[in-house]
């Protein structure tokens, strides 16, 4: 039984389905970071750092995108004024602006 333990505990390591960390290294998004070195999470929003036995943590805001238009920040949500003054646009959830498209007077 023993040895039936043991050749199955190889067997996953040598087809990586278990994977031992390295002591002082951590591994987050295919990039290597010491312990104590902290560091950008995937959201671009928190952060995170690297612990013992390879070991990551991450803060957990709530993060919220804004939209950047005509020098001017938005939150999701929010629809105002285009540049033109007379189309509308809208602050999208993924930081997208989107305005429509009308014809606009011009006065002669």
């Amino acid at each position: 039984m023993k040895i039936l333990m043991i050749m199955v505990v190889l067997l996953v390591c040598l087809y990586g389905a278990y994977s031992i960390p390295i002591q002082g290294v951590c591994n987050y998004n295919g990039q290597q970071h010491k312990v104590g070195d902290t560091f950008k999470s995937s959201d671009n929003c928190n952060t995170c750092g690297c612990g013992g036995m390879g070991m990551i943590f991450c803060t957990q805001r709530a993060c919220i995108k804004t939209c950047s238009y005509n020098g001017q920040s938005y939150f999701p949500g929010l629809t105002f004024k285009s540049a033109d003054g007379c189309n509308d646009c809208d602050c999208q959830n993924n930081g997208a602006v989107v305005c429509t498209e009308r014809a606009c007077a011009t006065l002669v």
